[in-house]
Parts: C-alpha cells; structure tokens; sequence
C-alpha cells in the first residue's frame, strides 16, 4: 500500500531524471520518476484514478537508477510495486488479469518456458502477437521472442570443492536465466568451486517471486519466497547471478513487512 510519507519525500529536484530510460527515450514528464510519483499521489489524493496513471506505471522498467541518483532517499522500489499492486486490482479486466497470471506462471517454470519459446521459434513467431500484448497491458514492441534456449542441462545437486570447502552455498537457478543464460551457471559453479566452496543446487527451489511481486501480485511472491526459504534452509549462503532475482531477494524485508517468514 502506499505510504504518504514515502510519496512527499520527492522534492521534483530532477536529478531522477537522467538515469531514468523511460524519461531519456520519451521526454516526457509523466514517463519520469517524480512525474509517476506525482501521478501516485494525485491517485492517493483521489484527484485522479489508477487507470489514468496505469499507462505510466506499466511503462516504468523498474531499473531503479533514479533510487540510487536520488538525494532525498525516495524509496521508489516500494512505491512501484505498490503503485503496480493497486494498478492490477483497479485498472485491469479480470480477464487481463487473468492473462497476465498465466504468462507469469509459465514464464517462471522453466520446463514451460522451453516448451513455449522452442514452439513460437518453430512456428516463425519473432515478438507476441498484438492481442496477446493488450491483454498482457504492455507494448508490442516490449513482447519480443528472445532467442531459441540451449539443450536442458543434467541437473546435479552438489558440485564438491576444489580443495577444503571453506563453506557450503546454495545457488539460485533463476527461472529464465536457467533456460536462456546456462553458460551464467556454468561459470558461476566454475568460480566458487575453484574458490573452495562447495556448491548446492537444491531440488524444488522453484521461483524468487520476483516477476510477480515486479507486476503487482505480492501474495504470489511471497509463496515463492516460503518455498525458497525452505529449498536453501541447508546452506550457509545464497548465491544469485540473475539481478531480478538478486533485487527482489534483498527487498525481502519488505516483501514480508508484517508477516513474519517461515522458519
């Protein structure tokens, strides 16, 4: 929900500005940080509705530069995905909704997602087609087919260190970036395990919650995170090469803000 104190932090000095892509691209005011923080508090003010501002939210590529170029300490993290929550039960059909659900879903099951991009690369399919993008409330240019994933690779559990282990860590797969960035993975077992730790890839682990807590469904995100917590309840550390994941991991204390994590 939105904070009236986090939404009068803005003071609209415009150093966001530069660092936000949306802002650089467009030019336009409303397509800024402190142009969405405005239109969230016309919302909070009830001068406007969410689906007068949705156009802006959904437009917003949660970057988060503006966060970090931001003097005033305004924590946009929080307020988009709160702005997006409100956005989804406000602004939307149920059968967009609906859509968008389901596109997440299969987007963060990684067998699912294989199968769909190997099928639309068949088929000749370059980007989504133009009902799929109005349903999803994005732009047709924003739903391009990335290129065809590698072959699934045999899942091992544990890979030992290379000499006495100094610790035991648990690597995050990430869900898309399992399917299309493998070599990522490689590498990154590679690395710690030639650093002397010993590397867990626990089975189940699932998704972070991070796509659906960036649209606007922290309910959704906050089951993925129970099972996370109890996928890596073995380790020592966690270890995240996927930056959405990485993001939304460390925004946990947030996630679950009055709802004490399982144990």
């Amino acid at each position: 929900m939105l904070n009236k104190q986090d939404l009068q932090k803005c003071i609209h000095c415009g150093l966001c500005l530069q660092a936000c892509p949306t802002y650089v691209s467009t030019g336009q005011e409303a397509e800024s940080p402190r142009g969405r923080i405005y239109l969230m508090r016309q919302v909070y003010e009830g001068r406007i509705g969410w689906a007068q501002a949705r156009p802006s939210i959904d437009a917003c590529m949660g970057c988060l530069g503006c966060q970090t170029a931001c003097p005033s300490g305004v924590p946009y993290a929080k307020l988009i995905e709160a702005a997006r929550a409100e956005v989804e039960r406000h602004a939307r059909t149920p059968l967009q909704r609906f859509v968008r659900k389901r596109a997440i879903s299969n987007f963060t099951n990684p067998a699912r997602l294989r199968l769909l991009l190997w099928v639309g690369r068949a088929v000749g399919m370059r980007r989504a087609p133009r009902w799929m993008t109005k349903l999803l409330g994005a732009s047709e240019s924003a739903v391009q087919l990335p290129p065809l994933p590698a072959k699934k690779p045999p899942f091992q559990t544990v890979y030992p260190a290379s000499r006495t282990p100094k610790a035991r860590v648990g690597l995050l797969l990430g869900c898309a970036q399992q399917v299309l960035f493998d070599r990522v993975r490689r590498a990154t077992i590679g690395m710690l395990t030639l650093a002397g730790y010993e590397v867990q890839v626990p089975r189940g682990q699932g998704c972070c919650g991070a796509l659906w807590v960036h649209n606007g469904y922290p309910q959704e995100a906050r089951r993925n995170a129970h099972r996370l917590f109890q996928a890596f309840r073995a380790v020592d550390y966690i270890v995240v090469n996927a930056a959405g994941c990485g993001a939304t991991m460390k925004e946990y204390g947030l996630l679950f803000q009055g709802d004490a994590p399982a144990s």
